[in-house]
């Protein structure tokens, strides 16, 4: 009986792991000159947008061609992999030097290490015209390696996150500030849909998109089913769109928590970018053909969907 039991199990262990991500079969897609980021397709249908209006993002790297995995999570994600960690690293590097240009970026460090020398790989033509990847080792310069994830406030009122290792190091005697994969996993790109569930006028439901300023944690997203959330009428509970401050932490922020810089700068944010605006003493901002309020707490903000533009 445990013989039987053990030949079970492992014809059920078998066939799991030969389909686990990335670590014993990762089939490469090149894209050639972007990587082009949308909503996950099973949400389309659900949405009271022309499929054009959705908010997307096209990250461009013309004349490259960079590989990412086949197996994600959806259309919202490109997972890096099997590059030259040198062009990725250039790629990357503009793109936060753009966001941070336009001040629509933040960092979160998440851990830091001591490491006198890392290693990139780098790809070779052969003399027959093949590609090999190669280890290249490059000096730390002060020693530190820091794994961080970068949170980018797109113009299109979406969130763009990406997490990468970066260090200082140098390389055929050039010094420079590299990012590649972490150690533990490999470099995310994600573009993130903050949805909201409403209930119209009909009693029918629909799936909004809404804008969240920049490190705000969204808790309705695209990894949710579209059917399941518009059955259940717990998803038009106020609690699912009201969000902590982004500087808000409460472990150590306290009861004398200060909120007035947090307040100034997301109504400075909507009224930037999506016709923020004040009347009677209540906030509102108006995205892809939608009317919102906005009421700040102490701790938090609350979004409330109000009314169609038209």
């Amino acid at each position: 009986m445990k013989k039987g039991l053990l030949t079970l199990l492992l014809l059920l262990v078998v066939p799991f792991l030969g389909g686990c991500f990335g670590i014993f079969n990762t089939e490469l897609v090149a894209n050639q000159d972007q990587a082009f980021l949308t909503i996950k397709e099973n949400f389309v249908e659900y949405l009271p947008y022309q499929k054009e209006d959705i908010p997307t993002y096209t990250l461009t790297f013309p004349g490259l061609s960079i590989n990412s995995t086949l197996q994600r999570t959806g259309e919202n994600e490109v997972i890096f992999s099997g590059n030259d960690d040198f062009v990725v690293s250039d790629v990357i590097a503009k793109l936060l030097a753009e966001y941070e240009a336009k001040e629509r970026i933040s960092y979160r460090l998440i851990t830091e290490e001591t490491r006198n020398e890392t290693h990139l790989n780098r790809h070779v033509i052969q003399k027959d015209g093949t590609i090999k990847s190669e280890k290249v080792y490059l000096k730390v310069t002060d020693g530190i390696i820091e794994n961080k994830i970068a949170y980018m406030t797109l113009e299109n009122g979406l969130q763009l996150t990406i997490n990468f290792r970066t260090f200082e190091g140098t390389y055929l005697e050039q010094t420079k500030r590299y990012y590649s994969w972490q150690y533990t996993e490999s470099m995310r790109l994600i573009l993130y849909y903050p949805l909201m569930i409403i209930k119209n006028s009909d009693h029918t439901k629909s799936i909004l998109i809404i804008a969240l300023p920049n490190a705000i944690i969204n808790k309705i997203e695209t990894r949710y089913e579209p059917s399941g959330l518009l059955e259940k009428d717990e998803y038009l509970d106020p609690s699912y769109y009201t969000y902590e401050y982004a500087d808000y932490d409460v472990q150590t922020s306290g009861s004398k928590y200060d909120n007035s810089s947090q307040v100034v700068a997301i109504k400075a944010y909507y009224e930037q970018n999506f016709n923020g605006r004040e009347i009677d003493g209540l906030f509102y901002y108006d995205y892809l053909g939608y009317t919102f309020k906005v009421t700040f707490q102490k701790t938090n903000f609350t979004i409330t969907y109000v009314k169609p533009l038209n």
